[in-house]
Order: structure tokens, then sequence, then C-alpha cells
């Protein structure tokens, strides 16, 4: 990234600060530029090399999110190129703001199953501070000897509740609902009784509470048959 991709991309962030209605739809637009940056060329930008550099970010990415990788691609792009007249007009009409509620609503009509669930979360552009305890939570459970395989599978739980509290303050009620809301889908006691001892374990990290390592139980196993299919 040259300084002046990153000068655009801090001046379309901070409109975005300013006008999105979630801290998600921020996560989801900060994300989207940086992958499209990361796709440019170095030297001069034109119309072309950005509509390739757009192509080639939507290549790999998971359908439900294209719609608004491309919104973000638009709205982008006047900063690129230093024209702010698109941008007030794109201001005027409403735009920079969040995503349309009909993107979120089809996700959630996708998501039937636990693993439906792991697999929307893996691909969620989560905030900043659920990340950060979500990293947290990982490096305890590395420290205190557990595989990767195990790890992993703690740790994609614990997106799978990031998800399903995301533009929420986190607190113990949001988290027993959350839990609430898989049971359901989980038929077999072992899984149902591992996702609540993550959860639980996780809670702690979320909240920021400062003796949540102490929590973390490494001796609890599970395959994860019925979580991941």
């Amino acid at each position: 990234m040259n300084k002046a991709q990153l000068k655009a991309l801090e001046a379309y962030m901070s409109l975005v600060s300013k006008k999105s209605a979630s801290t998600s739809d921020y996560a989801l637009k900060e994300h989207f530029a940086q992958e499209i940056v990361a796709h440019l060329p170095a030297g001069d930008l034109t119309p072309a090399l950005y509509r390739q550099a757009v192509n080639d970010t939507l290549t790999d990415m998971p359908v439900e999110y294209k719609a608004q990788a491309v919104q973000v691609a638009r709205e982008f792009y006047p900063f690129l190129n230093v024209d702010l007249k698109p941008v007030a007009a794109v201001k005027q009409t409403g735009g920079y703001r969040g995503f349309p509620e009909a993107s979120g609503v089809a996700t959630q009509q996708r998501i039937r199953t636990m693993p439906d669930l792991i697999a929307v979360a893996d691909q969620y552009a989560h905030s900043p501070a659920f990340l950060d305890a979500h990293k947290k939570y990982l490096a305890v459970l590395r420290a205190k000897g557990l595989d990767e395989a195990a790890a992993a599978m703690r740790s994609r739980i614990a997106k799978a509740l990031l998800y399903l509290c995301r533009d929420k303050t986190i607190s113990s009620d949001l988290f027993r609902s959350a839990i609430d809301k898989v049971m359901p889908a989980l038929t077999d006691e072992p899984a149902r009784l591992f996702f609540v001892l993550v959860a639980r374990e996780f809670y702690q990290f979320a909240a920021g509470k400062p003796n949540a390592p102490e929590g973390v139980k490494v001796t609890a196993r599970y395959s994860g048959k019925e979580m991941f299919g």
C-alpha cells in the first residue's frame, strides 16, 4: 500500500465512521476496502485497473458478501481518484451508511444448522474488540497445551458466539441468549455440554474479565462431528 492509497483509505473510513449505522458495517467496509487496496497496482490508477482489482477481490469471496463488496468498491473509488464531486453526490443521496438490511436477512436464512453458523461466523468481519478477545482466548488455549486441532475447534465455536452477539454490548444475558439459540441445533448431548463449556470459558474473555484464563479447562474434549458436519 503506497502513501496515496493509505491516505485514500483513511479518508474513506473516516467518512464511513461518521455515517455507518453499526460497528459490523464499519468493520466490513474496512475489510473490503483493504482487500481492494491489496489488489491495486503501485503506479497510476485507471478505471480499467480499478475494475480488475475489484474483480480479483471478488474472485475468492463468499457469494453472500459480494454485493456488499461491490458497494464498497463504488464508494471507495472517488477517494483513490481524488475526486470529491462524486463523494459529495453520494453523501447527499444517503451513501456511506450501513449495508441494506436484505443482505443480512439473506445470510440469516442460510443458517439452518450448526455447521452453517460456523461457516458464516468464520467469514464474518468481526469488530476489532471481538477479535482481540478471540485472540486472547486462543493464546491461552495454546499456552495451556491444547493441540492445534482442539484449539481450532474451540476457536470456531467462539467465533460463532461472537457472530450471534454482533453489534451488541457483551453481557451475561446476551451470551445466555446466544447459547439458547444454538441448543436446538445440537441434538447430541456431548455436543451440547461441550458448546456450553466453551461458551462459559469464552464469555470471560469477551467480557474482559481479568481472571478469564483461570476458567479454561483443556481436559474437556469433543470430536466436533455434529458441529462441523
